[in-house]
């Protein structure tokens, strides 16, 4: 009988614990692509001007890029190199800008990179071509969050994003830009 008192004390100790189902906090990891502005810089009868196998074409060394205050280089990657590794997982953190080859095998000017997952208030970078002439790029950036959606990878995980980008002050329709000098 006394076994029988302990073991009801205990049920009945056990009965009054909530039964309430856990919360699990789930946290994703979202791949978001960063900012990155591509630049193609061709004269009015179209040759590349960032293509070194075009005569006219700008030389990539005179080039300097202002962000920030500060100056840097345009690093020339046009040449076949060894395949950089990148991380699985990394912070998109501006640094010198290059031109290189797009997938069509075009020379293009590769600026960035910027974080997708920060506000951008007028992002602005200046290049001097080397010629005399600077050019202007800029851009906005800003994202929501809708939490009805954050399951859902059609809709971006409940994000939407909303970019705006500029050149010489003027509204650009996308993070191309197709200069001719």
């Amino acid at each position: 009988m006394k076994k029988f008192k302990y073991l009801a004390l205990l049920l009945a100790a056990f009965m009054t614990i909530s039964c309430e189902k856990d919360i699990v906090n789930i946290q994703y990891i979202v791949d978001w692509a960063p900012v990155e502005l591509y630049v193609y810089l061709s004269d009015a009868e179209g040759n590349n001007l960032l293509d070194p196998a075009f005569e006219g074409a700008y030389n990539i060394d005179d080039m300097v890029l202002t962000y920030e205050g500060e100056e840097y280089e345009v690093i020339n990657y046009l040449t076949p190199s060894e395949p950089k590794a990148q991380p699985m997982e990394y912070f998109a953190v501006f640094d010198s800008p290059y031109i290189c080859r797009d997938t069509k095998g075009v020379a293009r000017l590769t600026i960035g990179e910027w974080a997708r997952n920060y506000k951008w208030d007028m992002a602005t970078v200046e290049v001097a071509w080397g010629d005399g002439t600077k050019d202007t790029f800029a851009f906005s950036h800003d994202y929501t969050y809708d939490p009805e959606y954050r399951n859902d990878a059609e809709r971006s995980w409940g994000y939407t994003f909303i970019s705006q980008f500029y050149l010489n002050g003027e509204p650009n329709a996308d993070c191309v830009y197709r200069l001719v000098k």
